[in-house]
C-alpha cells in the first residue's frame, strides 16, 4: 500500500492544554509493541548518518586522527543543524504513525522529509547556541542553552500536522513547554532514569528504550494538542 497522508484541519489558534505524564507512559508502552521492529531500522539510519558526517568531517579537517580534532565551528553548527533536523523528521514521523496505532514502513519514516528545510531555520540558530556554549567551558552556560532550545524539538509536530511554518511552530511549542513545565521535568527524570537502563543493558535496551520515547513525544503532543492529520502507512 502507497503512503498516504491527509492533513484535513484549518490551523487552530487554541494554545495548548496539559498532559499527564503517567498516561503518556502508559499509551507509549502500549504502542511500542508494534514498534521495535522500525525502531532498530531507524536507528541504524541514524547512526549511518552519524557515521557518514563524521567521515566527512575527518577527509575535510582531520590530519592527525590522534588528535581527535573536529572540523571548524561552522561545519559543526551546519553538519549539527542539518543531522538533527533530519533525524527529527525521521523520529516525528515515526512517532505520528505509532500514537494513532498505524503500522510503519520504512518508506514512512521519510515521508515528510520535505519539512526538512524549513525546518532547518530553526536547528541552525538551536546548533549556534549550543556549539558557543560548549566553548564557553560553563556548565550552567551549557544547561541554560539546553533549556532554552528544548522545545525546538516539538516545534516539527506543529509543522507537519498543523502546517504552520517554522517560527509560529516554534511559538507553539514554546506554549507547549511552558504549559507543562512540571511534566516536562518529570520527563527528563525518566530519561536520565531509562538511559542508566540502557547503559546497565550495555546497549540492549535501546531496543526498547528508543520506540518508547519517539511514540512518547508524539503522545505528548496528541494528549496535549491533538493530533489532526491520519498518518496511515
Amino acid at each position: 500500500m502507497n503512503d498516504t497522508y491527509e492533513n484535513y484541519s484549518q490551523v487552530d489558534q487554541e494554545g495548548p492544554g496539559n498532559f499527564d505524564l503517567g498516561d503518556v507512559i502508559e499509551r507509549s508502552k502500549a504502542l511500542v509493541a508494534g514498534s521495535k521492529r522500525y525502531g532498530v531500522y531507524l536507528f541504524l539510519t541514524i547512526m549511518g548518518i552519524l557515521l557518514a558526517t563524521g567521515f566527512v568531517t575527518t577527509l575535510l579537517f582531520v590530519t592527525d586522527p590522534t588528535t581527535f580534532r573536529t572540523g571548524p565551528w561552522w561545519w559543526d553548527v551546519a553538519t549539527s543543524a542539518f543531522a538533527t533536523a533530519l533525524v527529527a523528521m525521521l523520529t516525528t514521523s515515526f512517532g505520528l504513525h505509532r500514537a494513532q496505532n498505524s503500522q510503519l514502513s520504512y518508506s514512512a519514516l521519510f515521508k515528510f522529509i520535505d519539512k526538512l528545510w524549513p525546518y532547518l531555520a530553526l536547528t541552525f540558530p538551536a546548533a549556534l547556541l549550543t556549539v558557543l556554549a560548549d566553548g564557553s567551558g560553563s556548565w550552567l552556560v551549557r544547561i541554560g542553552v539546553s533549556v532554552v532550545v528544548f522545545p525546538v524539538a516539538y516545534a516539527p509536530y506543529f509543522m507537519i500536522d498543523r502546517g504552520l511554518e517554522p517560527l509560529g511552530a516554534l511559538e507553539r511549542a514554546y506554549a507547549l513547554v511552558f504549559a507543562n513545565l512540571g511534566q516536562f521535568l518529570l520527563l527528563m527524570l525518566l530519561s536520565v532514569a531509562l538511559s542508566v537502563v540502557v547503559v546497565i543493558t550495555l546497549g540492549i535496551g535501546l531496543i526498547w528504550v528508543g520506540p518508547f520515547f519517539m511514540i512518547a513525544q508524539a503522545v505528548i503532543y496528541d494528549e496535549a494538542v491533538g493530533i489532526r492529520g491520519e498518518y496511515r502507512s
